[in-house]
């Protein structure tokens, strides 16, 4: 949101609170981060604090697409935002759908979001951390490109919402798709203790 606001000309108090989460949320992830020497992370979000950094998150991407002081120029398009913002909120939709689907309360939680999904499948929890975090790269890079090279906006709409039905027929098949995940792993852990026997 940063990198675009700026090619756009954002308004300093907006870039200037970006830079304040980023820097927060850089620290947050300084002691939490698996996989260096963590064995596992020592601080908790919570509920609160997660909810907080949506509407943050929420709050500063509306506000980079329609800046208040940007006038008649042209800024960065709803667009280019949403595929920086994509990942999250196609998490959230999927949740409600899927538990609305199943005749469940769509705020219950459950054990069927991404980071489970992935670590069911056999990830560690490093692993399934860092594949969210590419998956979260690659989109933001597929909205900053598009809008860099000018591809028309109602073909992205079109693309961002296949990803977004894609994403929740996932999320209904959420134990179906861990299982497939999980399957070659299995298949050579089989194979290794045959061998060691």
């Amino acid at each position: 949101l940063l990198y675009v606001g700026l090619i756009d000309g954002m308004d300093t108090f907006i870039a200037l609170a970006l830079l304040a989460l980023i820097g927060a949320l850089l620290g947050f992830l300084a002691w939490n981060y698996r996989g260096f020497d963590a064995r596992q992370a020592k601080f908790f979000l919570g509920d609160s604090g997660s909810m907080t950094l949506g509407f943050l998150v929420a709050y500063l991407a509306i506000n980079t697409a329609m800046d208040p002081y940007a006038g008649n120029r042209a800024l960065v398009p709803p667009i280019t935002v949403a595929w920086i913002v994509a990942l999250p909120a196609a998490e959230m939709l999927a949740m409600i759908f899927k538990r609305l689907v199943r005749g469940t309360n769509p705020m219950a939680p459950d054990q069927t979001h991404l980071h489970h999904l992935l670590m069911r499948g056999g990830f560690s929890p490093w692993q399934s951390v860092t594949l969210i975090h590419a998956l979260l790269a690659s989109l933001a890079l597929i909205g900053i490109v598009c809008w860099l090279m000018g591809v028309p906006q109602w073909l992205q709409y079109l693309m961002l919402i296949g990803f977004f039905v894609g994403y929740a027929f996932l999320s209904l098949y959420a134990r179906r798709v861990a299982h497939f995940l999980a399957r070659p792993r299995r298949s050579r852990d089989h194979r290794v203790s045959r061998s060691e026997s």
